[in-house]
């Protein structure tokens, strides 16, 4: 209910302004993450500024990836060391979801041509809250965890930007994100691929 509420908000926020982003991507998970998770899909929705106004374009939204493991169990074991020697426990890892809400705000640099396609790089700052499920089990205990935290980073992208209309414009994007979560402590990266529609009205 409340990511719903949310939605509608940035909805009419959105609707008031003049430059209207949507944008689908494909999502890549790297890092600590790359062996757990499967590649995603993921949505972004925002304001982009009108390259022709200005070469240093602003962007900032609101975005939301869903990701599943690669596996339903992820069998581990620990290594228990003694006088008499080393005993191995056997143990298991079950991650149910791992999801996250974040907020980005960024620029790219567009330099002007007559022509209808520009390419352009560009950065986000990113911040959120991820949600995950896990179930662990070592040394004959069960551990079931509902986490939730904050997490920040960075993400840089190439773009290839196409002028359809004077109000309508289709970009194809190319990023990479780097994350720090803050607890569990770890870092995780991913690679992503995008279609960015721009409306201006």
């Amino acid at each position: 209910m409340r990511y719903s509420s949310l939605l509608l908000f940035l909805l009419l926020v959105f609707s008031s302004q003049a430059q209207v982003m949507v944008k689908v991507m494909g999502f890549s998970p790297t890092g600590d993450l790359g062996a757990i998770m499967k590649k995603t899909i993921g949505l972004e929705l925002g304001q982009m500024g009108n390259h022709l106004d200005d070469e240093f374009r602003l962007r900032y939204g609101i975005g939301f990836i869903a990701m599943q493991p690669r596996l339903d169990t992820f069998y581990k074991a620990a290594k228990n060391s003694s006088s008499t020697g080393a005993t191995f426990t056997p143990g298991y890892e079950r991650y149910e979801k791992f999801f996250n809400v974040y907020g980005f705000g960024g620029y790219d640099y567009i330099r002007e041509n007559d022509k209808k396609y520009k390419i352009y790089p560009g950065f986000d700052i990113l911040g959120g809250v991820y949600s995950y499920t896990l179930q662990k089990k070592l040394y004959n205990s069960i551990d079931d965890a509902n986490n939730k935290d904050i997490y920040g980073g960075i993400r840089l992208r190439v773009g290839f930007l196409y002028e359809v209309t004077e109000k309508l414009n289709v970009h194809l994007e190319l990023g990479r994100t780097y994350n720090y979560l803050y607890s569990p402590e770890f870092f995780w990266s991913g690679n992503e691929i995008g279609i960015n529609i721009q409306y201006y009205y």
